[in-house]
């Protein structure tokens, strides 16, 4: 299992990210949300291993749950059909393409 921190460089509504990614195949099973000087997350949102599909080598989710921590509230979306462009150009999600000066999201 990964975990990825991350933080953003503008405000995001939340100053820190945490996302757990399977190491055998990189799915993304759970994302945690944090504010700053909490120490648990306000917001979860999980995939289950159980409803994952592969689509044209990905691994993808077909229920994603969101847990408000906050509000003790839960959500739960059913994903049925999950369309994948064919002709989607892979090399758009590089790192180096993320870092193109005409994808920078400008500080408010």
């Amino acid at each position: 299992m990964y975990v990825i921190t991350a933080l953003p460089l503008y405000d995001a509504g939340s100053d820190q990210v945490e996302f757990f990614v399977a190491s055998e195949d990189r799915a993304l099973l759970e994302r945690r949300y944090f504010r700053a000087g909490q120490g648990r997350p306000y917001r979860t949102i999980e995939s289950p291993r159980e409803y994952m599909q592969t689509v044209r080598g990905s691994v993808l989710p077909t229920r994603v749950i969101v847990n408000d921590l906050d509000r003790g509230a839960v959500a739960v979306a059913h994903i049925r059909h999950i369309p994948i462009a064919d002709d989607l150009d892979d090399g758009m999600f590089t790192l180096s393409r993320f870092r193109a000066p005409e994808l920078r999201i400008p500080n408010p």
